[in-house]
């Protein structure tokens, strides 16, 4: 029993450092002082909306190459909610690493490695005002 308990407790550990080391640093260039509430709703948009807001942060987000783009977009809402953002305006800088050719020595084979997108977004964190 305990050495079942102490391997669920490891497995448990695991994801925990899992999670964490999967988690994307996103730098934030507040905008104003003024501290808002965290919002649970952020929405993603390519485009400034139409109806009014105020600009509360910019956020820039990188990704290590293979990293799923997905994964550091959520990550920036992330932060834009606990900003008290309701909406980012999203830019998409990524870029893609070229596959390599290597020559494996233990069978003299050419081995490909694939091409992998390299995530970088950046964000403006927007706050609707008004009606």
């Amino acid at each position: 029993m305990g050495i079942e308990r102490r391997a669920l407790a490891a497995a448990g550990l695991a994801l925990v450092l899992g999670g964490c080391a999967a988690a994307q640093d996103v730098a934030v260039d507040r905008v104003t002082g003024v501290q808002y509430p965290p919002t649970s709703v952020v929405e993603v948009l390519q485009h400034a909306p139409a109806r009014p807001y105020q600009l509360i942060a910019r956020l820039d987000a990188h990704g290590a190459a293979g990293t799923p783009v997905a994964q550091v977009l959520a990550s920036l809402q992330a932060k834009a909610a606990a900003l008290g953002a309701n909406a980012i305006v999203v830019q998409d800088l990524s870029t893609r690493e070229p596959g390599t050719l290597q020559l494996n020595p233990s069978g003299g084979q050419m081995t490909q490695t694939a091409a992998q997108v390299v995530p970088h977004l950046k964000a403006q964190a927007l706050r609707y005002t008004g009606n």
